[in-house]
């Protein structure tokens, strides 16, 4: 999905530079999950709190509101911001929330992940 998504959008210059984020969040959601795989728990935090920033910007981000009464840099801001919601809000959550689903997966693994100190702790034999 990254790759499809650069190809995508990274060099069209017909859409905002905003769709441009996107790739690199799913770069981030991929970095992160291959972390998980290899039972690494900051990455697996990494995970849960792009996810958290995802979804928290999906459900509480502003809606709509274009900037066609002149409201100053207040309005062009506001503006922005549903601009980039519309381009990153709805990463991997529409029409699935797969990104919750995994974030649930990462939750039941998280005992099993260990901080790299103490794997290397339980690899030297004591003396």
């Amino acid at each position: 999905m990254t790759v499809y998504e650069a190809i995508s959008y990274i060099g069209d210059f017909s859409v905002s530079y905003y769709y441009w984020l996107r790739p690199f969040v799913l770069l981030l959601y991929t970095i992160f999950w291959i972390g998980c795989c290899f039972l690494k728990r900051r990455a697996a935090l990494g995970y849960l709190v792009l996810t958290i920033v995802n979804v928290a910007f999906y459900f509480f981000g502003p809606e709509n509101g274009l900037n066609l009464d002149g409201r100053g840099l207040s309005g062009v801001l506001t503006d922005n911001v549903i601009i980039l919601k519309h381009a990153v809000g709805d990463l991997l959550f529409v029409p699935l929330p797969v990104n919750i689903l995994f974030s649930f997966i990462i939750l039941l693994y998280y005992q099993r992940m260990q901080p790299a100190s103490k794997k290397r702790l339980k690899a030297e034999p004591e003396k």
